[in-house]
């Protein structure tokens, strides 16, 4: 099953006094996202949805940056918290920042304030997310891979059995026992250059880059 928590950026949002809070609407900030100088701040809200038979609500995100030219392609994972079961909402979204992204459905406000002690947690709704940002660009217009977080779907596992398997240097770096678990620590060259890498690493993924004959040395 898809945890937020297998997500770069995850965490717990708690909407207090439900439904009250729908009277009121609120947005929760969520932190803020800095890759190559392009700033994206993240908020979730709530939003009733005009029903003709009973009222309903949904959980959004919001992506908001400075530069409206930015684009961004992320997956979210929404949870509403419960007892004994969980609401998911899993999706990807390509769009310009500033803008809203929309749990799949929307829910019935009598169904969380009729099960309290299922729903809410001392009278707040609580929704799991988990953000990754998967590419972005800005006002060149080239699409860039995210590389400075961890692989969005966490199955590291097989990389490093690979690795172990095929590669002498890599395998004395684990344990013999326990190649996954166990804590390795692999000393980087001392030409090493982060943002010389990150280039490297997206030309390698097909990025085309306008790039100087200096800077490509």
């Amino acid at each position: 099953m898809d945890e937020p928590k297998r997500y770069a950026k995850n965490g717990i949002c708690r909407f207090e006094n439900f439904p009250e809070c729908l009277n009121n609407p609120n947005e929760i900030d969520m932190g803020t996202t800095i890759i190559d100088r392009i700033s994206i701040k993240w908020f979730m809200g709530l939003e009733r949805v005009p029903n003709p038979e009973e009222e309903r609500f949904r959980a959004y995100i919001r992506s908001e940056c400075a530069n409206e030219k930015v684009r961004i392609t992320f997956f979210v994972l929404l949870k509403v918290v419960s007892t004994f079961f969980h609401i998911h909402s899993r999706g990807k979204r390509t769009n310009e920042t500033n803008d809203r992204m929309f749990t799949a459905g929307s829910r019935k406000i009598s169904e969380i304030v009729n099960l309290p002690t299922v729903f809410l947690k001392n009278g707040a709704l609580q929704i799991e997310y988990g953000i990754h940002l998967e590419g972005y660009h800005s006002d060149d217009g080239i699409w860039n891979f995210n590389f400075r977080d961890d692989f969005f779907s966490f199955r590291t596992d097989r990389a490093l059995k690979l690795l172990h398997f095929h590669s002498q240097y890599v395998s004395s770096k684990f344990s013999v026992d326990d190649p996954i678990l166990s804590d390795c620590v692999l000393p980087l060259n001392r030409h090493f250059h982060e943002h010389y890498t990150d280039v490297a690493l997206q030309i390698a993924h097909g990025v085309r880059l306008p790039l100087s004959g200096d800077y490509c040395y």
